[in-house]
């Protein structure tokens, strides 16, 4: 058994075809400090999909000061969190916290504006991008 599949058992992460693929487009050097990243990263935070995120840590060639990175980078893209603050200042949106908001396909917050949407729902959801643009328009 080779140390990067040793490493991976003790993670608990089966290697489906795409981590797989992964693997064996890089050098061992690369996967090995990719799997050192995910291990630091892991104890630091609640990682969901350690393959997946595995998988980008090598696609990527991340090492364990690039998993600090990430984990400092905001999961949310930039200038939204202060606009989303003054938004609900401002009574423009509903006070939801932003980790309960669903993202769009491209991983932009969807937001809920105060105001009745036309199938009758009591707000209407839109990105944050819409909402920044309909915001500066009152």
């Amino acid at each position: 058994m080779s140390v990067k599949q040793a490493q991976l058992d003790k993670l608990g992460i089966s290697v489906n075809a795409t981590l797989s693929k992964k693997i064996k487009q890089r050098d061992e050097e690369t996967v090995l400090a990719a799997i050192a990243a995910l291990i630091d990263q892991l104890q630091r935070a609640d990682i969901k999909n350690p393959g997946g995120w595995l998988a980008r840590a090598i696609e990527q060639e991340w090492t364990t000061s690039q998993s600090l990175q990430q984990q400092e980078k905001s999961r949310y893209p930039e200038g939204f969190e202060h606009w989303y603050a003054q938004a609900v200042e401002f009574g423009f949106v509903l006070d939801i916290p932003a980790n309960y908001l669903s993202l769009d396909s491209y991983h932009q917050p969807m937001v809920k504006i105060d105001r009745p949407d036309t199938f009758g729902a009591p707000y209407t959801t839109m990105t944050w991008k819409n909402a920044q643009e309909e915001m500066k328009s009152l």
